[in-house]
C-alpha cells in the first residue's frame, strides 16, 4: 500500500525536465532527463535527452535517447552495450529477450537484448513524428499508441509485424495516445482527453 509519506529525496536531482523514472523492489531508483544523463551511477553517455530507463534484473537497466541509441548498463560487470537504432528514440519497451524502440520516424523497432540485431520493425497502422508515444510488448503483440485523433491503440503482430488490430473507443481520443502499457489479456491506453481506459 502506498501512503502520502515522502519515503526519501534522492540527492542527484536533474537540472531539466525528467523523462521517466523506474524502481525495483523499493530500494533502486532509477531517472531519465532532458539534460543526457541518468543519475544512477552517473551514467552520462547520452548525446542527447534520455527518454526511458527501464531496470532489468538486480543489477542491470537500459536506456534510451535522442541521439538514436539504446543502451544496456550491467552494474555488476562495469560494462556498457549500446545499439544505434538510426532514429531518435522517444520510448522503450522490454520483455524477456526484447527491447521495443518507439522512434520519431514513426517505426517501433524489435532489438534481441543480447546481441542488439534487428529482429522486426513496425510502422504501418500508427503515426509518430513528434510526441513520445509508448510502447509495450507482449506474448504475441507489439502495442503502441498513436499521434492519430481517433486511433487509442494498435496491436502489431509480434513475428509477422502487421496491424491485427486497431483499438478505437466509442468516445474518440483527441489528440495523441501516448500512454500504453500491455499484459497478455489487458491493455491500458491514455490520451490527451484525460481518460484512461482499459481494454480487455
Amino acid at each position: 500500500m502506498v501512503n502520502a509519506k515522502v519515503k526519501q529525496r534522492l540527492s542527484a536531482a536533474h537540472i531539466g525536465r525528467i523523462n521517466d523514472v523506474a524502481l525495483r523492489n523499493d530500494t533502486i531508483y532509477a531517472s531519465a532527463s532532458y539534460e543526457r544523463y541518468t543519475p544512477l551511477q552517473s551514467c552520462d553517455e547520452a548525446k542527447d535527452s534520455v527518454t526511458s530507463v527501464i531496470l532489468d534484473g538486480p543489477n542491470s537497466f537500459y536506456s534510451s535517447s535522442v541521439d538514436g541509441n539504446v543502451r544496456l548498463y550491467d552494474i555488476r560487470q562495469g560494462r556498457i552495450t549500446c545499439c544505434d537504432v538510426g532514429s531518435p528514440i522517444v520510448s522503450l519497451s522490454v520483455v524477456d529477450d526484447c527491447v521495443a524502440a518507439s522512434c520519431l520516424d514513426g517505426t517501433i523497432r524489435l532489438i534481441e537484448k543480447d546481441l542488439g540485431e534487428l529482429l522486426n520493425t513496425y510502422h504501418t497502422a500508427h503515426s509518430v513524428s513528434q510526441y513520445a508515444i509508448q510502447c509495450a510488448i507482449t506474448s504475441k503483440y507489439v502495442v503502441t499508441g498513436s499521434e492519430e485523433s481517433g486511433i487509442d491503440a494498435v496491436l502489431y503482430d509480434l513475428v509477422q509485424a502487421k496491424a491485427q488490430h486497431v483499438l478505437k473507443s466509442k468516445e474518440l481520443s483527441t489528440g495523441p495516445t501516448c500512454a500504453v502499457d500491455a499484459q497478455d489479456h489487458c491493455i491500458v491506453t491514455a490520451s490527451y482527453n484525460g481518460k484512461p481506459l482499459v481494454w480487455t
